[in-house]
């Protein structure tokens, strides 16, 4: 919540950023000469009285500590490795990043980039500052890209686990829309129409889900409309309203009967129902398209080789990076 605006102008009256701060946020880390901003030049006054950027710093340090500081190690250390190797990104690439990551930012804000232009102004920053914050963990994420992917191993079991992903499990890609029918929902509908809760028994509600399920086949197979019966009287509200659609069906979802029936099922052809985990699956496959692994298997393996580094690949490259170098902490580290 926004304070009020007789404290926010208090406030922007009372504190005035000073120009050793622009300098501070504009250079490069470790990059001492005329952008560097000395220790005892204020970094900002408070009521006219400086506020020395030596103090900002030992308050940073006495806050974040060494966290702060194996951040940053941690961007040297992958920004020296990756320069060995010949990698490097300028400015300009990282600015190319930053549009759409600035785009998206403004489109998920309902009140567009006015909003979000006063919400980090409200911060003390400006798009600049973000712009800058956004180059520092980029930078940072394209060299740790570029190093987990020179030493990426790509056996079998990976190149199996994206075929299955991307081509269906077993190469079999499907897509499947259903109607399902479960207790909770039935047991809803049954006290809205009057039925006392005490006679909604399991097997009341079964015999229910039972007789609703043969109605809904006997209408499909008298050629009603998969996708009307399906917005009409599906229980899956988050597939309802696109006619039972299940987006990315791969087997997984709503347990092994659904999916076994899946694949002897003919396209086109409404089956079922199948008792699944939680409840009653009447479905159809819309489409069955099979893929073999031999006929994809080096476009998969080119697409491994470019994939960004995962979580467990940076955390990996960290360790290594660390345990491979020898970091000690100065005298300012431990005053």
């Amino acid at each position: 919540m926004r304070p009020p605006l007789h404290i926010r102008a208090a406030f922007a009256a009372a504190l005035v950023l000073a120009p050793a701060l622009a300098r501070a946020q504009t250079a490069p880390p470790a990059q001492g000469g005329a952008a560097a901003a000395r220790a005892d030049e204020p970094i900002a006054t408070l009521d006219g009285a400086p506020l020395a950027l030596a103090a900002y710093k030992d308050y940073l340090w006495a806050v974040q500590g060494a966290s702060a500081l194996d951040d940053f190690v941690h961007h040297e250390l992958v920004a020296r490795s990756a320069a060995r190797a010949g990698f490097a990104v300028d400015d300009a690439a990282l600015d190319a990043d930053f549009a759409p990551y600035w785009a998206r930012t403004v489109a998920q804000d309902p009140g567009g980039e006015s909003a979000v232009l006063a919400r980090i102004e409200e911060q003390g920053r400006t798009l600049a500052d973000v712009r800058r914050s956004f180059r520092i963990a980029r930078r940072l994420e394209r060299g740790e890209d570029f190093l987990c992917q020179r030493t990426r191993v790509i056996d079998a079991a990976a190149i199996a686990a994206r075929f299955d992903r991307d081509y269906g499990k077993g190469g079999v890609k499907v897509e499947l829309a259903h109607v399902f029918l479960n207790r909770a929902a039935m047991r809803a509908q049954l006290v809205e129409r009057g039925v006392p809760l005490a006679e909604l028994g399991l097997d009341r509600l079964d015999r229910e889900l039972a007789a609703r399920a043969a109605e809904l086949v006997k209408r499909l197979g008298a050629g009603e409309s998969f996708d009307a019966v399906a917005r009409e009287a599906s229980h899956d509200q988050s597939t309802r309203a696109s006619g039972g659609a299940i987006d990315g069906y791969n087997y997984d979802r709503f347990g092994e009967q659904l999916a076994n029936a899946v694949r002897a099922a003919e396209v086109g052809v409404p089956f079922g129902p199948v008792q699944g985990a939680a409840g009653l699956h009447i479905g159809l496959v819309k489409s069955r398209v099979v893929t073999q692994l031999a006929d994809v298997r080096d476009e998969l393996i080119q697409q491994l080789a470019r994939d960004p580094a995962s979580s467990k690949e940076r955390l990996e490259l960290r360790q290594k990076l660390r345990a491979e170098s020898k970091v000690e902490r100065g005298p300012a580290a431990t005053r």
